[in-house]
This record gives C-alpha cells, sequence and structure tokens, in this order.
C-alpha cells in the first residue's frame, strides 16, 4: 500500500510538472510575441524557428499522457494498474530526450535577436550568449528580460 501512495503522488507530481512547464512555454511566446510586435521581427514559426513547436507538442503529450493516468488511477479505481504508466512513460521520455537534443543541437539562433547581436559561431548548443544582450542593442529591454 505504501509503494501505491508513492505512485499516486509521483503521477500527480507529473501532472503538475508537466502543468507548470506547458505555462511556462506559452508565457514565453506570449512573450515574444509581444516583443516581435514592438520591434517589427517575423514571427517564429515564419522565422523558421520549428523548436518552439516541438515543445507545444511534447509538452502538451505529456500533460494528456499525465491527466489520462491520473484519470485512470483515481476515476476508475485502477491504481494499481502499472501497464499505462510503463508505455507511457518510455514514449513521453523518447519525445522529451528527442526534443531537448533537436532543441540543443539542431536549432538556430534565437528569434529573440532577430540578427542584432552578431555571434561569431553558429549560436548551438547551451545558450551562453544572453549575457550579451544589453539594453544598448535592443529596443525592448525589458520585454526580453522578463523572458
Amino acid at each position: 500500500m505504501p509503494s501505491l501512495l508513492f505512485i499516486n503522488i509521483t503521477r500527480y507530481a507529473v501532472l503538475i510538472l508537466s502543468l507548470f512547464c506547458l505555462g511556462c512555454h506559452f508565457t514565453q511566446c506570449f512573450l515574444l510575441s509581444k516583443y516581435q510586435q514592438k520591434t517589427h521581427i517575423p514571427g517564429w514559426l515564419n522565422a523558421g524557428h520549428w523548436q518552439y513547436l516541438n515543445w507545444y507538442i511534447t509538452l502538451c503529450i505529456s500533460m494528456l499522457s499525465s491527466f489520462a493516468i491520473c484519470t485512470h488511477a483515481t476515476c476508475c479505481r485502477r491504481g494499481h494498474i502499472l501497464r499505462g504508466d510503463k508505455c507511457l512513460s518510455i514514449v513521453n521520455s523518447i519525445l522529451l530526450i528527442a526534443t531537448v537534443l533537436a532543441t540543443t543541437f539542431l536549432s538556430g539562433q534565437e528569434p529573440w535577436t532577430n540578427g542584432i547581436v552578431e555571434f561569431k559561431r553558429p549560436a548551438r548548443g547551451l545558450i551562453t550568449y544572453c549575457s550579451t544582450l544589453n539594453q544598448q542593442t535592443d529596443a525592448t529591454y525589458p520585454i526580453l528580460y522578463q523572458r
């Protein structure tokens, strides 16, 4: 019985974390759209920044999977059956790993810069250039700072 309690707590923690991450990503895309309106840069999808859509898909699938598992465990009173947890956790893990790797190593420069900040090397890997963005080179620095 204690292990079932731990499993249910983990299920709901994953659901809450998925909702939180989806909310954070939505907020980031909302701030980007406000930034685009003020600086007249192209939209993130039109400019080829597919990684934002990729994150939406991954986070929505994670949230829907978590919701289905929590509903199945709580409403259907089948919390002791772990087959769905195992299958969906594998699918979600593969999607999350693929999204992180693709975003880290295959995506280009951030749409927030729009060529204002020039990089010597392609901006691949971990983001280390945020410190180069400042008030003198960005017209709407407060929005960029909120991000």
